[in-house]
């Protein structure tokens, strides 16, 4: 018995945590881009395809360290009509855009590299995603997938090499199922 009990715990510290946002329909993001006038609701993310959402500070050293793969994340995955790569850039206090903006071009400026860039004008959809993760607490960086019927498939909270092969892993059998 004690035995049966013990190979049960086992298994069940081998078990990966499943994260408290998996399963739930993405809220309604309400952000301006940050380069341009366009905005992004849910209407205007395309139905048929999976978003990976990126959210990150350009003041953040993790950000700053894993945005290089996230960017050729997105080159790969542009590869594909099945998949949309997109990302939205907090400030580290109080907004202001100008300022939020330069630190972004000049991020990206760095890195020779950029993705299509949003920000949030409110605070509203920071609070929203916020209620999604554990503890009600939102950091950076953060990556959603979003399958296409809105709901919230993976989720990638900090960065490192390892948790980033988990994503690139899970993409993977994703576009496996889209081939």
């Amino acid at each position: 018995m004690f035995m049966l009990v013990g190979i049960m715990f086992l298994a069940w510290m081998g078990t990966a945590p499943v994260h408290s946002a998996i399963g739930k329909q993405l809220p309604e993001l309400n952000v301006q881009g940050l380069f341009d006038a366009d905005d992004l609701s849910p209407a205007k993310l395309d139905s048929n395809r999976t978003v990976i959402l990126h959210l990150w500070g350009p003041w953040n050293p993790e950000c700053q360290k894993g945005f290089p793969a996230m960017v050729g994340l997105s080159d790969r995955m542009k590869q594909s009509p099945d998949f949309q790569v997109l990302s939205v850039a907090f400030p580290k206090g109080a907004l202001n855009v100008a300022e939020l903006r330069s630190q972004v071009q000049d991020f990206f400026q760095s890195l020779g590299a950029a993705l299509p860039t949003f920000f949030d004008s409110t605070g509203q959809t920071s609070m929203d995603l916020a209620l999604m993760m554990p503890y009600g607490s939102l950091g950076f960086p953060t990556t959603l997938v979003v399958d296409p019927s809105g709901k919230v498939v993976f989720v990638m909270e900090g960065y490192s090499p390892e948790k980033f092969d988990q994503l690139q892993e899970f993409l993977d059998k994703r576009l496996a199922e889209h081939e």
